[in-house]
């Protein structure tokens, strides 16, 4: 059974924590990324901003945005805007 996770915040750090997971085989057979919180400005350039990271480069494989999901490769991601990250879950 894997462990369901959501990122809370897309910045810098959860950046990087969903590219070690997306890029590590073992860690992504364990783990299923459910959903990212963010705030309601890092709508627009998502999808961008992570393919194009300026510190750790440009990440291989697809990614794309399509209204309340983030797309990577065949792994759809539920995007949410909440203030309290206590109604993610």
């Amino acid at each position: 059974m894997k462990l369901r996770v959501a990122i809370h915040g897309f910045g810098r750090i959860g950046h990087s924590f969903l590219r070690i997971i997306l890029t590590a085989k073992y860690v992504l057979e364990k783990l299923d990324i459910m959903t990212i919180n963010i705030k309601p400005s890092d709508l627009v350039m998502l999808a961008h901003f992570f393919k194009y990271d300026t510190l750790i480069g440009i990440f291989i494989g697809n990614v794309s945005y399509n209204q309340k999901t983030l797309i990577i490769n065949i792994i759809t991601i539920v995007i949410l805007v909440k203030k309290d990250s206590q109604r993610i879950v």
